[in-house]
């Protein structure tokens, strides 16, 4: 007597043809949930300036920081995008190249010429105006998350003029950038829920 398989080789190709959708569901939906590996950069980062800056101890010990840090941070990020086996659709991929060349270069020139009343606050509403067009043309919630709560925080710290209030800026971003990068992370490991 026939097994079920062998008398309906249809429902075999069937089975094959199911594990084979959720296999590739599962690896598009990786490639689809870029975010987090920039993310972690962001937080890593951000979370480090504050020691760095302690330790630097200079006038502007954090602008030699982030001299130094955000084009490596932004070629790891380029890097890490140039080697992913599916890439952007041009007109996204581009604008992800603009603004983040932009973001590098104002919150550069933001941070060694502006001294303002907002000096201080200035480069990091352009990090996170650059976050936020990172997470519409990706598609990130996560990232948009942590660009409201780099904008905000940037805000708040020029309103209320805390004591620290680098440390507060840094730590709201750092902090954020981590949790949404494992939430990025744990979203492309078990992939969309039902």
């Amino acid at each position: 007597m026939n097994s079920a398989s062998q008398s309906n080789p249809g429902a075999e190709d069937a089975r094959q043809l199911l594990g084979n959708m959720t296999t590739l569901t599962q690896r598009g939906w990786k490639l689809a949930a870029p975010m987090w590996f920039p993310l972690l950069c962001v937080a890593v980062a951000v979370l480090a300036s504050v020691p760095a800056t302690l330790l630097l101890n200079a006038r502007n010990g954090v602008g030699w920081y982030w001299l130094v840090v955000s084009p490596l941070t932004a070629v790891v990020c380029g890097w890490y995008f140039v080697r992913r086996p599916a890439q952007l659709p041009d007109v996204r991929g581009v604008a992800v190249l603009i603004t983040g060349i932009a973001m590098v270069v104002a919150a550069e020139v933001i941070g060694w010429v502006y001294d303002g009343a907002w000096a201080m606050v200035a480069p990091w509403l352009a990090v996170g105006l650059g976050l936020a067009v990172f997470a519409v043309a990706l598609r990130s919630a996560a990232t948009a998350v942590v660009a409201l709560a780099t904008i905000g925080v940037s805000v708040a710290v020029a309103v209320i003029e805390p004591e620290h209030g680098y440390a507060w800026i840094a730590l709201v971003v750092g902090l954020t950038a981590a949790v949404a990068a494992v939430t990025e992370l744990m979203r492309a490991e078990t992939g969309p829920t039902p």
